[in-house]
């Protein structure tokens, strides 16, 4: 037998030769006996060429099984009964398709196939399929990989490019979050129909179509009212998360700290007053101005203090100051500022941060103010402009829009299913902004769900092109969302693109350091192929090497000699071949699970029966 890493795949089934001289010399055998008297001993002879024969059969086919493998596999089909069942049998773990441990000698024998190049053991209709399908069939057998729940909270990524099945595996684990009856999250930039209607299916087939909610804005009409302010510790975070939307460079500047300064004396003043931020109530005081608010808020302070005839009880005191005296303040505010100094000057002790904040902005030179938050107004205005707006700031009290308002916390106590649509194709800079406000929203439940002392609801959420909802409190929630009852499954194209948001490799490293599964299907980055293999671990791979050598002697030139060596090397590589992540055929894969065992595996198609799940009524599937 031929050593195991240094057996050709490739080669030619010579055992039907053996086979079939075997089977002719038994043939004639039998014949002659047939024919002619003949002696005992013949008949012996035809066992024995028989026996021969079927010596070699296990080899031969072998070898044809092994060829049909490398020849590639068909798509697989899966329904949604057979994916229920998976989950029935394993309730505690998620399968991610069918395949094998990926070990030294499979990438021992990729070494050698590749050496040898692409050879011709395929059809022509299979070499014009993507990727080599003879890479699944290095594996002698397949059987279910499955990834345990468990190690499922410690995060996921998942990288392909294009076409590479990324949208077709995200379905199958989808549908496996929403039988295991978890809460499921799902944000989702390109606002993908199909996607739609799968977790639409499977919420159906669960019988419970209820549990599906959609926030869409390329559809607003079909979409629920959802606040991305609805969670903070306070006023501080709430203005951080508003104003980290500007952008700009990596550190803060004036602009933005000034801007974060103005949203935070807004928030707490309206926080100071019962009233819940909005982004339109945040924008209009941030660009209308604070006198309204600071009037109301005055007269909550001066009747808290004095009572209801406080006007009666106070005395002409200090009024706003120069800058302030320079702007256009009604007589009304004027009089409450002046009665609020007054009752400070007879009560030393007496401070507000919320008014001393709002006096600080309105007594600040208006034009100045307008140029250092000019960064913030376009932000705010995009969030809060057309059918965005009103699905942002919801309010209970408008009779005329039913659609529902929900939050996450709700959400995710009665277990319910949310597709999330940014619709950054149409515009990107509102996509990618909406999407870090409600991701930094969850995020701070998360640290709220700390603190309860029940069992959290597992939580699974998966964010599509996840570089571009990248920010500060994302992060966090890697970091810290697993004790919370989060598992987090990251999708992207490229390393690239957390590098571009990141702002520098070792930060994008640094991110995806908080992901312990990992899986890979076609890229054809190189950047991503050796960020890959550089998580895998290496292995020595042994090399052949071949030398001969012919001449004469120096002192006898009609005497020839000539030698032949060859020397067996070992070299350390990684497990993977980078270059094979990028010849993987669709819906194909290399998974890490926890950093430990490497599979090669394949999934299947989820293919949906609308007609009995609600959704035949000619809608894109």
């Amino acid at each position: 037998m031929a050593e195991p890493g240094f057996d050709d795949p490739f080669r030619p089934a010579w055992e039907w030769w053996s086979i079939l001289g075997w089977t002719f010399a038994a043939s004639g055998l039998t014949v002659w006996i047939l024919l002619v008297p003949a002696p005992a001993v013949l008949f012996g002879a035809v066992v024995f060429c028989l026996l021969c024969g079927l010596r070699d059969l296990p080899s031969a086919l072998r070898v044809r099984a092994r060829h049909r493998r490398l020849c590639g596999t068909p798509l697989r089909f899966g329904s949604l009964p057979e994916l229920a069942a998976r989950v029935h049998e394993r309730p505690e773990a998620i399968w991610l398709g069918q395949g094998f441990v990926w070990g030294a000698d499979h990438a021992q024998m990729a070494l050698e196939l590749r050496r040898r190049g692409n050879l011709t053991i395929q059809s022509e209709k299979q070499s014009l399929s993507k990727g080599l399908p003879w890479i699944h069939g290095l594996g002698a057998s397949e059987s279910p990989v499955w990834l345990p729940v468990e190690f499922a909270r410690g995060h996921t990524l998942i990288v392909g490019t294009t076409g590479s099945g990324k949208t077709r595996l995200l379905e199958n684990l989808l549908a496996q979050a929403i039988l295991r009856d978890e809460a499921v999250l799902i944000f989702d930039p390109k606002g993908d129909r199909a996607l739609q209607n799968t977790v639409r299916s499977v919420c159906a087939f669960q019988g419970k179509p209820e549990r599906y909610a959609q926030f869409d804005r390329a559809r607003p009409a079909e979409s629920v009212r959802l606040d991305p302010l609805g969670h903070f510790q306070s006023g501080a975070e709430l203005a951080s998360r508003i104003a980290g939307l500007m952008g700009g460079g990596p550190g803060p500047d004036v602009f933005s700290g000034f801007s974060q300064k103005t949203l935070k004396i807004v928030i707490d003043a309206l926080l100071a007053l019962g009233e819940r931020p909005t982004l339109k109530t945040l924008l209009r005081h941030v660009e209308g101005g604070v006198d309204g608010l600071l009037q109301r808020l005055l007269i909550q302070h001066l009747t808290r203090h004095l009572g209801a005839d406080w006007q009666c009880r106070v005395v002409a005191g200090p009024g706003l100051g120069k800058a302030g005296g320079s702007t256009q303040i009604s007589p009304a505010l004027r009089d409450l500022v002046q009665a609020w100094r007054s009752l400070q000057a007879e009560q030393p002790g007496l401070v507000s941060g919320d008014v001393d904040g709002l006096l600080a902005l309105l007594e600040h030179d208006r034009t100045h103010a307008q140029k250092l938050i000019a960064g913030l107004l376009p932000v705010l205005h995009m969030l809060c402009s057309g059918p965005l707006g009103d699905l942002l700031s919801p309010s209970a009290d408008d009779a005329h829009d039913h659609r529902p308002i929900v939050d996450f916390d709700s959400l995710i106590a009665n277990r319910h299913v949310l597709y999330i649509g940014l619709d950054s194709l149409s515009d990107p800079l509102v996509g990618a902004a909406l999407g870090r406000l409600l991701l930094a929203d969850l995020a701070s439940l998360a640290g709220s769900m700390y603190q309860r002392p029940d069992r959290p609801v597992p939580i699974s959420c998966y964010i599509d092109e996840a570089a571009e909802c990248l920010n500060e409190p994302a992060i966090a929630l890697l970091n810290k969302g697993r004790g919370a009852g989060f598992s987090m499954t990251l999708l992207t194209q490229t390393f690239a693109d957390f590098v571009a948001a990141a702002g520098s490799d070792a930060k994008a490293r640094q991110i995806l350091g908080n992901t312990n599964n990992l899986i890979c299907l076609r890229v054809r980055d190189a950047g991503t192929q050796q960020y890959v293999a550089e998580q895998m671990p290496e292995v020595l791979l042994r090399s052949m090497t071949h030398a001969q050598s012919a001449g004469n002697a120096p002192l006898a030139p009609i005497v020839f000699n000539g030698q032949a060596s060859e020397a067996l090397s070992e070299q350390r590589a990684p497990l993977v071949d980078p270059n094979l992540l990028g010849a993987l055929p669709d819906l194909e894969c290399f998974a890490q699970i926890a950093g430990g065992q490497v599979y090669k595996l394949t999934t299947s198609l989820l293919e949906l029966e609308l007609s009995k799940t609600g959704l035949a009524d000619g809608s894109e599937a």
